[in-house]
């Protein structure tokens, strides 16, 4: 069944829809059904409107820009219904434990076609053979139409392509137009080109999408075992072994050739819609770095004011400083006092030629040597100091160390003298050097007494 009449008017397009107007079409429960579905997208036409449920942008004319694109949803719907009791029983692929079985029909069997589009452009690649006497069975007669429906998307697609690239591409007259140079390299208030861009190369990227996954539907559907008349479930031939098989695969051959080549189109848009893709990339990347120069050259001059409404207030300083000392209330003074122009001059005169040799190179290189030559000698100052430092802390752990050990001897000493007996105490004693010297360490006399103490001490501790 073809018909060109049909109309979408305002019924709104769902699912739910489709499924009804197939099983309006075909009746019988005894049947096989098959259909696919395209959504894509396209160009509106001049004069059209497109129906309520496709998404567009409905802004009035007015509201848009001059260089606006109509785009609008597209959808097609191509189904085949084959009638009659089913040849055989399959295995449905739901799980390894499923015993449902799914129905085949004969590939031959009496069928229906049912093909539904709406575009608003009214632009419909028709297959010749689609209107001859030559159709063997429902599959040939839906392949046929699958072909026109994928010639319809390509000459779309293409449309698309056409309309974006010369929506980014540049005119001629930029070559002899100096403000048209201009509007292209430098971004305008309203980011025009920005959201030209942005637009363009998203819109391209969500097509390409589509583009794959009309390709992808057709590869995965139809595969080497459906030309082979072989495939389990999709159409398959009762004796594909036959001379007649061999016809009506050789006719099916046809048909593949023609897929083959509308599906090779489709890839050639996919490409020439990243070369656009990265086209847009250059443009946008020259019109930001266009920019960037532009901002920088502005935010340049911008701290050419602030340079000088600095020297400006630099100049009215220090009279402001010498005004607010001599206007203290406290000072009393004639008006001919010679104090005030004085301290004028010398405050004023110094810091006027300082502020003249800080802006001069010169200047700024005889600052930066003073202060490079004082952070030297603080910073050698400062490691003499740290070196002090550290020399004294080992010194004061040295002396502290000989102490302690100086201690300990000597206690023990003094412990065993007085365990041993007063002869032994005083061999002890006499023992001693004259001139307060232990171990090494100096001892000054009047203190040899402390170390027979301590000694007692540690004698008695132990005792108790």
């Amino acid at each position: 069944m073809h018909d060109d009449r049909g109309t979408a008017e305002d019924e709104v397009l769902d699912p739910a829809t489709v499924w009804e107007t197939i099983k309006d079409v075909n009746p019988n429960d005894n049947a096989s059904t098959f259909f696919i579905v395209f959504k894509y997208y396209t160009v509106v036409g001049e004069g059209l409107t497109p129906a309520p449920w496709q998404q567009y942008d409905h802004r009035p004319a007015d509201k848009k820009a001059p260089d606006h694109i109509n785009i609008t949803e597209c959808s097609s719907i191509l189904a085949l219904a084959l009638e009659g009791e089913p040849v055989s029983k399959v295995p449905l692929r739901r799980g390894r434990r499923s015993s449902k079985l799914g129905a085949v029909y004969d590939t031959f069997a009496p069928y229906h076609l049912l093909n539904i589009q709406c575009f608003p452009d009214h632009i419909h690649a028709e297959n010749e053979s689609i209107r001859k006497p030559c159709y063997y069975n429902g599959p040939y007669v839906f392949l046929n139409r699958l072909v026109a429906e994928y010639k319809d998307a390509t000459k779309r697609y293409l449309r698309l392509n056409d309309r974006i690239e010369k929506l980014i591409t540049p005119p001629n007259q930029f070559m002899f137009d100096v403000k048209l140079r201009d509007k292209l390299l430098f971004e305008d208030a309203d980011f025009t080109f920005s959201r030209r861009y942005f637009w363009a190369y998203n819109s391209l990227g969500v097509i390409n999408d589509g583009i794959k996954s009309m390709i992808s539907a057709y590869t995965d559907t139809f595969t080497p075992e459906f030309w082979a008349g072989r495939d389990r479930t999709l159409w398959p031939h009762p004796d594909p072994d036959s001379a007649e098989a061999r016809n009506y695969l050789a006719q099916l051959g046809t048909l593949r050739q023609e897929l083959e080549l509308v599906i090779e189109d489709l890839k050639q848009v996919f490409k020439a819609n990243e070369l656009v893709r990265q086209e847009i990339v250059s443009l946008r990347e020259q019109l930001f770095s266009g920019s960037s120069v532009k901002e920088s050259r502005r935010a340049i001059e911008q701290g050419d004011n602030i340079k000088i409404l600095t020297g400006v207030s630099m100049l009215f300083l220090p009279l402001t400083f010498v005004t607010s000392v001599f206007g203290i209330t406290e000072f009393t003074f004639s008006a001919n006092d010679w104090r005030f122009p004085v301290t004028m001059v010398g405050v004023c005169v110094p810091f006027f030629l300082l502020i003249f040799v800080l802006q001069t190179r010169a200047g700024m290189r005889a600052v930066r040597q003073i202060g490079d030559f004082i952070e030297g000698n603080m910073g050698r100052w400062s490691d003499r100091s740290r070196s002090r430092h550290e020399r004294r802390l080992q010194l004061q752990q040295q002396l502290q160390q000989a102490a302690e050990s100086q201690t300990t001897v000597v206690g023990g000493r003094r412990r065993m003298s007085l365990r041993r007996g007063p002869k032994r105490r005083k061999a002890s004693t006499a023992g001693l050097p004259t001139n307060g010297v232990i171990n090494g360490v100096s001892v000054p006399a009047q203190q040899r007494g402390k170390w027979w103490e301590s000694g007692m001490e540690f004698w008695l501790m132990e005792l108790s």
